[in-house]
């Protein structure tokens, strides 16, 4: 493959005629990434033809038409777009996926709050009906006990010589008595 005769001004057309680091030095590098790739092709396709450099220098010189490069512009201006639209896409559909995570592990939150509140309410009226039954028996037991001593206090008063009245003595102060066992024979 032979040297072209005429300098191409192909990337100080499309790149380097812009500013460094401007939208249009972008889209020129991608036009002439496109330049480059069509001449690829080209030089591919015909390097084995018999008139390789003029029919080179005819594809080269096609290129140093003004519109010719304002149409690779707008095939680049287009990539850039098609790229853009899909990465805006992408960055869309991950915040939503972000946003609906965060409201989902809100709900999640408020749910797990509503459900210990409602386990605590649970346990608390459990408690509160569990301990109000014991109170009770505890103290009807207290009282009941209570009402029983007082009887047993009047019968011992009332009628000292009776067998209750003996009894009641003796649980009351029983070093005074003496029990003996009688054997009973058969």
């Amino acid at each position: 493959m032979g040297k072209s005769n005429s300098y191409n001004k192909t990337l100080e057309n499309l790149v380097l005629s812009t500013e460094v680091n401007s939208p249009e030095r972008l889209i020129g590098m991608l036009a002439y990434s496109k330049y480059k790739i069509r001449k690829h092709e080209w030089v591919s396709k015909n390097k084995a033809e018999k008139d390789y450099q003029n029919e080179l220098n005819g594809f080269l010189k096609h290129y140093d038409n003004q519109e010719v490069l304002n149409d690779l512009k707008t095939e680049a201006n287009d990539i850039l777009l098609r790229f853009v639209g899909s990465y805006n896409e992408a960055v869309v559909k991950e915040k939503l996926k972000e946003e609906k995570e965060k409201a989902l592990l809100l709900e999640l939150k408020k749910l797990h709050k509503d459900l210990d509140s409602t386990k605590n309410s649970l346990l608390e009226s459990i408690n509160q009906s569990y301990m109000k039954p014991v109170w009770q028996s505890v103290i009807g037991s207290v009282i009941f006990a209570a009402i029983i001593f007082l009887i047993g206090i009047l019968i011992r008063f009332s009628y000292p010589q009776s067998n209750i009245s003996k009894l009641i003595q003796y649980v009351l102060a029983p070093e005074k008595y003496n029990i003996t066992i009688k054997e009973v024979k058969p």
